[in-house]
């Protein structure tokens, strides 16, 4: 195992590095707070070593930093406000790690980042409105926190393919300004407390391949805008209240549905939707379903029914 000192040199002498790439060194040190002395530094990847301790507010003296990545390690504690000061970064992935505390205000100033991955650790609190200044992201993933409150405006990240918000607690609905995220080729919300209809603007977001919006709240009918998704692979809405319009669009919205158990799919003959329920589903009204009065068999079934109830009472009550 090696020591972030031994790479470094015990004088962390700052004159010509501009580069530190490390990953998967099996490094297991604490993060050390003279890494800020190593000012010219522009790229630092730590990714995949035993790297633990909190992450030192010396980092916001780097200020040529183009790249933060040190994901899968044992770092802990919070991301401190002093992030803010990288503004020429790009790409700031620390996933997999024990980060806890919130996102602080201050990751809007990084309006360079193209790349933010903070998913697979312990945030907490809300999302920082600021997140809607960051207009060169593309890659934007907060899954598998304990992120609460509603999505914020995001209506400025037009450069916006990849947004992850899995495994989290947040609620409300989708905003519509989601349409100006024209760029959207992954859309991933599972496992979340999203409530309220879909929005028909996502029909607008011609680019996206891959929906996920299972296990939330979310009810109404699936837009038929959802039809002119022409790029769209996958469409996941296993455990929500979504219906199936009828219609002359159905078929085709139907097309998109490549998962839908549990979710509550009616006037629907979508052979992937019908009997994907196992969870009990509204009964129709009589509106829906008129009273089979033509139907013979029905009457016979039932008359069936009955003599065989009536034999079986006169059975139990016969003298022995």
């Amino acid at each position: 195992q090696t020591e972030i000192v031994e790479i470094f040199g015990s004088d962390y002498n700052s004159s010509d590095t501009i580069n530190f790439f490390n990953s998967y060194s099996e490094i297991n040190d604490l993060f050390p707070s003279q890494i800020g002395l190593l000012t010219l530094l522009e790229n630092i990847d730590l990714s995949g070593n035993q790297i633990k301790g909190n992450m030192p507010t010396e980092l916001g003296r780097l200020t040529f930093l183009l790249e933060l990545k040190f994901f899968s390690n044992q770092v802990s504690g919070g991301i401190p406000t002093q992030i803010g000061q990288l503004t020429q970064l790009t790409d700031f992935s620390v996933n997999d790690n024990h980060i806890s505390g919130q996102l602080p205000s201050q990751i809007g100033c990084l309006v360079a980042l193209q790349i933010l991955h903070i998913n697979s650790n312990s945030l907490t609190g809300t999302i920082p409105s600021q997140i809607n200044k960051l207009t060169n992201l593309t890659d934007l993933f907060l899954g598998e926190n304990s992120f609460k409150g509603t999505l914020p405006d995001i209506s400025s990240l037009i450069s916006l393919t990849i947004l992850n918000l899995v495994m989290n607690q947040l609620s409300g609905t989708i905003p519509k300004s989601i349409v100006n995220c024209d760029s959207l080729i992954r859309f991933a919300l599972k496992n979340n407390s999203f409530s309220g209809t879909i929005p028909v603007e996502i029909g607008s977001l011609t680019t996206l391949e891959d929906i996920d919006f299972s296990e939330n709240k979310f009810e109404g009918y699936i837009p038929t805008e959802i039809s002119g998704l022409t790029k769209l692979t996958a469409f996941s809405l296993d455990n929500t209240h979504l219906m199936l319009s009828s219609g002359a669009f159905q078929d085709s919205v139907c097309s998109k549905i490549t998962s839908c158990g549990n979710t509550w799919i009616l006037q629907s003959s979508c052979s992937k939707c019908i009997g994907a329920a196992e969870s009990p589903t509204p009964s129709p009204s009589k509106s829906e379903v008129p009273y089979p009065t033509s139907d013979s068999n029905y009457f016979k079934t039932k008359i069936i029914i009955y003599f065989v109830s009536i034999l079986s009472v006169f059975k139990n009550i016969s003298p022995r």
